[in-house]
């Protein structure tokens, strides 16, 4: 923690115009303190106000996906799309390009063995058993 907030007053002045600002749009239940520096010190300058759900995306062990210019979660993605996370985990496990993992509407699993094995992308194929 800096030493500047070793005082709670130190750290009300530093923060709560714009606690009040998050929980007015967010709810108090729905805010809690985040460091934007995971390694970094709670000081001003490396903490912000975040809802359950951002800081649920924020830790080191989610899984981000890029693709055409977007960087999201796995969930992020998913409700982008409208299909669940772990179908997009399962798509990516069993090999298929992140083009057609993130470009297919939600499939029965009967359409996406035809779909594997069509080999839909140029140079794709199955993975090995």
């Amino acid at each position: 923690m800096g030493a500047r907030w070793l005082l709670f007053d130190h750290f009300m002045a530093d923060m709560h115009k714009t606690y009040e600002k998050h929980c007015r749009e967010y709810g108090e239940r729905n805010t809690t303190i985040e460091r934007i520096d995971s390694k970094g010190n709670y000081t001003p300058e490396n903490c912000r106000w975040a809802t359950r759900a951002e800081q649920a995306v924020n830790r080191s062990i989610v899984v981000r996906i890029s693709h055409s210019g977007i960087t999201d979660s796995l969930t992020g993605w998913g409700r982008r799309l409208g299909m669940k996370a772990k179908t997009i985990r399962k798509r990516l496990h069993w090999g298929f390009p992140l083009e057609v993992v993130l470009s297919k509407p939600r499939l029965p699993w009967r359409e996406w063995l035809k779909v594997a094995n069509s080999e839909p992308v140029q140079g794709w194929k199955r993975p090995a058993s």
